[in-house]
């Protein structure tokens, strides 16, 4: 038995699952689920998409600004053009709606907030 069988904080640290969406972890796949929260088809993300989408989930219902995703995302204090992150986000976005999930909602002129309501 792995340590992540036996302790289910740590499964959940591995596998976040929201309505419609299985992201796991260890293996950095995010999954399209249907309503008994069986995998049905592999979203694939770029890693700056993978990073940005578990930044939105760990920041639910947040107005989260484009210099906080920059920061947060890129590790970097000053953000050069804020295109940078409306494109990735975009990017993130279209893939996301491909499957039917709109979590990302835009703020304009400020950034987005993720939210699953």
């Amino acid at each position: 038995i792995s340590s992540a069988e036996s302790d289910p904080d740590e499964l959940n640290s591995i596998e976040e699952r929201l309505p419609g969406l299985i992201i796991k972890k260890n293996k950095r796949e995010v999954y399209k689920c249907d309503e008994s929260g069986n995998e049905t088809d592999i979203i694939t993300l770029s890693p700056t998409e993978y990073e940005l989408l578990l930044y939105f989930i760990g920041n639910q219902d947040e107005l989260k600004l484009y210099e906080d995703l920059f920061k947060a995302v890129w590790n970097a204090d000053y953000i050069g053009d804020v295109r940078t992150v409306m494109v990735h986000v975009s990017n993130l976005r279209k893939k996301l709606k491909e499957f039917d999930i709109d979590y990302i909602h835009t703020v304009r002129g400020a950034g987005y907030i993720f939210s699953i309501k």
